[in-house]
């Protein structure tokens, strides 16, 4: 896996920094806006919070 970022990368990540920062409601960039920042730069499919709700239940595997 590469952990370096493209061009395109890196302009979308700057796009994405901009907007968040333009935004009066968004204290600071962190949490679920940084990954859902990091995914969309990087074109990774993660969970949508509003859908995959996570539980601390513990799960039994095997």
């Amino acid at each position: 896996m590469s952990y370096s970022l493209t061009i395109p990368e890196l302009k979308k990540l700057s796009d994405c920094l901009q907007v968040v920062m333009a935004v009066p409601f968004i204290d600071d960039v962190e949490d679920y806006i940084l990954e859902a920042i990091w995914e969309y730069v990087k074109d990774i499919d993660g969970p949508d919070p509003f859908y995959n709700i996570r539980s601390k239940k513990a799960v039994r595997c095997c």
